[in-house]
């Protein structure tokens, strides 16, 4: 081997350890979105019909839970493909469950039931703000709260 070719070794090492790189790096991670217990968990409700109140609690939790991953992910809704992105701030505190906002849900989701139909209104109430004044009071501090 000539000395005039040594140069071009460590030059050739050098790409092809740069060219490796890039391809191990270029390799997308393809993680799970959710937790695969919580999503079954829901999928196996979802065959009932109807729920012990302990089975309701553990789904609003399970719902919650999931929620929160998704908050924890900048690319939930791309992963997802949504067609909006939502860009949320870094640093959310996670979501909680609110009691009063929880009794209101649970009224509108037993009065959808009742009449086995999806729908905003109730015709139990005027409008949305007399069922709004019924369970919820205002409360600053439970801000940001579901």
């Amino acid at each position: 081997m000539k000395a005039t070719h040594l140069p071009i070794l460590p030059k050739f090492i050098s790409l092809l350890l740069l060219f490796i790189v890039t391809l191990l790096c270029s390799v997308e991670v393809t993680a799970q979105l959710h937790n695969q217990a919580n999503l079954d968990y829901l999928k196996n409700l979802s065959s009932k019909s109807s729920l012990t109140k302990a089975e309701l609690d553990k789904a609003r939790a399970t719902m919650l839970k999931i929620n929160n991953e998704a908050r924890l992910n900048p690319n939930y809704r791309k992963k997802q493909e949504s067609q909006t992105a939502l860009q949320l701030p870094s640093g959310l505190k996670p979501l909680i469950i609110n009691k009063d906002l929880n009794k209101s849900a649970q009224e509108q989701a037993d009065y959808q039931a009742s009449i086995k139909s999806v729908t905003h209104d109730n015709r139990n109430y005027r409008d949305f703000g007399a069922r709004a004044d019924r369970h919820l009071t205002c409360q600053p501090s439970r801000q940001g709260s579901i």
